[in-house]
């Protein structure tokens, strides 16, 4: 479960930015879950609980808020905006594929305008912290 080294990550940057900003008490991290990531977010909240005993003070008592970002595309050939709703369904294993590699996208979705394969990821790529909450 790679959710355990991500959360781990997340919670590292978070002490950081909160020593940085003279945060004494974080009360929450809000982070961004790109959709094409695939990331479990009850997963992370659970691991979020156990690694926040293991930081710095500042972050016990922490709670994470998970938000998703959906992915959109835009093809290169025709201009078309699309999403994952709007473009051809993934079944389960493609699926698994482009959460280990995004750009594995371009294999199993195509611009339902033009058909093209070639498009670049908008949104909904990667995992970020959002936002940082706390006391100084």
């Amino acid at each position: 479960m790679h959710e355990w080294a991500l959360v781990d990550s997340i919670a590292s940057a978070a002490q950081e930015e909160a020593a940085r900003n003279g945060l004494k008490k974080v009360s929450s991290v809000v982070i961004v879950l790109g959709e094409l990531q695939n990331i479990d977010a009850k997963a992370s909240v659970e691991i979020f609980r156990d690694i926040r005993l293991l930081k710095k003070e500042s972050l016990h008592g922490a709670k994470l808020v998970v938000k998703t970002e959906k992915a959109a595309f835009r093809c290169r050939a025709c201009g078309k905006d699309f999403t994952m709703r709007t473009g051809r369904k993934m079944n389960h294993e493609q699926s698994e594929a482009v959460h280990f590699l995004p750009e594995m996208a371009h294999v199993f979705l195509q611009c339902p305008k033009c058909a093209s394969r070639d498009f670049e990821i908008t949104k909904g790529r990667g995992v970020y912290i959002g936002e940082l909450r706390g006391n100084k």
